[in-house]
């Protein structure tokens, strides 16, 4: 079976889990509370990595794991979204 896309909803009828493509074309995986906030997404960046974000209650990015072109960066956010802590590749790779 194909699908352009899958739209999962709990017992109460709210969307929790959506699967499709991203505005790029490729993968992404959304989880979503019951009260409609993003929870985890997993898709790609624009340049075609892979990336994860995990999402507070109040609906701002905690962790991202995603890229630049130099390699692998996660950033963490505190509880108002300001991103508190960052970790990456500099420019040789290391």
């Amino acid at each position: 079976m194909m699908a352009r896309s899958i739209l999962v909803k709990n017992d109460a009828g709210d969307i929790v889990v959506a699967l499709g493509a991203n505005y790029g074309g490729d993968g992404l995986a959304l989880t979503r509370s019951a009260k409609g906030k993003s929870l985890v997404e997993l898709t790609s960046t624009e340049n075609g990595n892979g990336m994860v974000k995990t999402y507070q209650p109040n609906g701002k990015i905690l962790v991202a794991l995603n890229s630049t072109d130099d390699g692998g960066l996660i950033e963490v956010s505190n509880k108002t979204g300001e991103r508190i802590a960052q970790m990456g590749a500099d420019d040789y790779g290391n």
